[in-house]
């Protein structure tokens, strides 16, 4: 199959069609002003993409302008890779540092935990009471928690779910403090209507410090960044 050009006399008669009309795309869309077209300035995206274009590939035979779509093809690359890598660099660190949230999450320690429904005057309220120590070194002035309400007999929880609470006036160091807490009535908490046999378990993430601004965070790499992490790996660093 052949393919005829006549915007220059320089350019053969005879090439491979989709190797050349290929090339012909990568140099348009790298002539394209995207920046303009989205402002609003059409006509003179127009006249400059024409103006670009033409100058990419006048004077050019069919394999040079193949040639210059390559070059302009495996520099993409590059650039599309060195982002990739900066991006791998910056998720390992945020997953690194939330291994050391994880040890530092034991620090602070759930002494005691409790949920039982109170009866209220026009509906039953969900209580949670924690017993909670201050052993990580600084003050905090607010402690995210994970809860976990199940029974020893059965494999499926009667509810799971994160709660926090903004402490009056932090929690210093070697502090202790309980606390009766009322979740969010948009939780899944309200809902929850366990047997007597029923356990609390709580585990802490998250812990922000005097100045607003996390301590830790065990939550920070998420199932979202580790399959991010995985498919950037797996794309740009194989070989």
């Amino acid at each position: 199959e052949i393919y005829t050009l006549s915007l220059h006399d320089a350019l053969p008669i005879y090439q491979p069609r989709v190797e050349f009309m290929s090339a012909l795309s990568v140099l348009a869309l790298k002539s394209l002003d995207f920046e303009g077209l989205m402002s609003g300035r059409a006509n003179s995206s127009v006249e400059k993409f024409e103006t670009d274009y033409i100058n990419l590939i006048d004077g050019k035979t069919a394999d040079e302008v193949i040639a210059a779509a390559n070059r302009i093809t495996e520099e993409r690359k590059a650039e599309e890779r060195a982002q990739a890598i900066r991006e791998i660099n910056e998720l390992e660190e945020k997953r690194e540092r939330a291994k050391q949230a994880t040890s530092e999450s034991k620090k602070i320690k759930v002494l005691r935990s409790r949920f039982y429904i109170e009866e209220g005057r026009i509906r039953d309220e969900p209580v949670i009471e924690l017993n909670v120590k201050n052993d990580l070194g600084v003050a905090v002035s607010r402690i995210f928690f994970e809860g976990t309400l199940a029974s020893p007999t059965r494999s499926i929880p009667w509810c799971k779910g994160g709660f926090n609470y903004s402490i009056p006036g932090g929690l210093e160091p070697g502090e202790e403090a309980s606390w009766s807490l009322t979740p969010n009535r948009k939780s899944d908490w309200w809902d929850a209507n366990p047997p007597a046999d029923a356990v609390l378990t709580v585990v802490v993430i998250r812990a922000d410090g005097a100045d607003g601004k996390p301590v830790f965070d065990v939550d920070e790499f998420g199932d979202r960044d580790k399959e991010r992490l995985r498919l950037l790996k797996e794309r740009h660093m194989a070989n």
